[in-house]
């Protein structure tokens, strides 16, 4: 397997185009293939006052049922993509303090009717957590693993006392500069561990803070998209089934992401495009659409909305 970039040169007048990076991963073929995808998902956002920010959880579950659609479309399908077998692991992090797949979405069931296993396990989201589960998921995996890591909440500053999170009284602190050490060992290019290029990493978080600390991550061609938004750059709930009309939250990758699926295949998730190039077309015009001030890739970070494409 190979994960490709192509580059789309842009339109270069400032429309919200200009020339970002759009990630294309080409999913393995062939008669020996085995295939495991693991999705470490991250939605936390409490602050000190116990205030989460607004849709980190609901983006975590997106992103959940998100991996379930994929775990169907090759289970149903894999004669499609000349897949032998097919596993699917998604460890789910937040500040609940339990989750039992019950209480969340119809997930798969653990054998699915083509014969592929999915797993679902849950933890809170303290840092020790997030860097063992990381761990145990790189550390285990093959080289035609998919490893997808999501996370979605605040971002933070480097002072501790303004922005931190805090997990039910659980005395650990997740801030984004954590986030930038544990990819500097897992995710990052110029890693000197055997951790290098296991990530497919996305961040999606608000505007609260922190953003130099996510900026200051090193480009790896691993790091898909990073997404940042301040309180009136927020995605409509409206768009989606689940969530109440009218409310807003927090997640503007998430939001267009999941957005484009509702809209392209009217909830009929079977039609799943696994190319992400049209993904991140459609979410550049939803940029475009829904956006007071929309910047990519260059744009000034203290722009309403920022949204940054790696480019490597």
């Amino acid at each position: 397997m190979t994960k490709g970039f192509e580059l789309d040169p842009g339109t270069g007048d400032g429309g919200g185009v200009n020339g970002p990076t759009i990630p294309v991963i080409d999913y393995p073929s062939g008669t020996d293939n085995k295939i495991k995808a693991e999705f470490i998902i991250i939605g936390i956002g409490q602050d000190q006052t116990g205030q989460y920010c607004a849709g980190a959880w609901e983006d975590a579950i997106l992103w959940c049922m998100w991996a379930s659609a994929l775990f169907e479309l090759f289970d149903q399908q894999p004669e499609t993509y000349d897949i032998v077998s097919f596993s699917m692991n998604v460890h789910l992090l937040g500040h609940e303090e339990s989750v039992n797949r019950e209480s969340l979405f119809d997930l798969p069931d653990t054998s699915g009717p083509g014969g592929g296993i999915f797993n679902f396990d849950y933890h809170q989201a303290t840092l020790q957590n997030i860097y063992d589960v990381t761990a145990n998921v790189v550390e285990n995996s093959d080289p035609n693993d998919l490893i997808f890591f999501i996370y979605s909440g605040h971002g933070y500053s480097y002072n501790e006392e303004e922005h931190s999170v805090q997990a039910y009284g659980i005395d650990e602190f997740l801030y984004d500069y954590n986030l930038k050490i544990l990819f500097d060992k897992f995710a990052c290019s110029d890693s000197t561990t055997t951790y290098e290029s296991k990530l497919l990493v996305f961040i999606d978080s608000c505007f609260s803070g922190g953003m130099n600390e996510i900026m200051s991550i090193q480009a790896s061609e691993n790091v898909l998209m990073i997404a940042a938004c301040r309180y009136n750059e927020t995605t409509q709930a409206k768009f989606f089934n689940y969530m109440p009309d009218g409310s807003n939250y927090h997640g503007a990758l998430t939001g267009y992401f999941i957005k484009q699926y509702w809209d392209s295949s009217s909830c009929e998730w079977i039609n799943f495009d696994l190319d992400l190039e049209n993904v991140f077309d459609t979410i550049k015009d939803y940029v475009d659409a829904y956006t007071s001030v929309p910047v990519l890739e260059d744009g000034d970070p203290s722009s309403y909305f920022y949204l940054r494409f790696y480019d490597n």
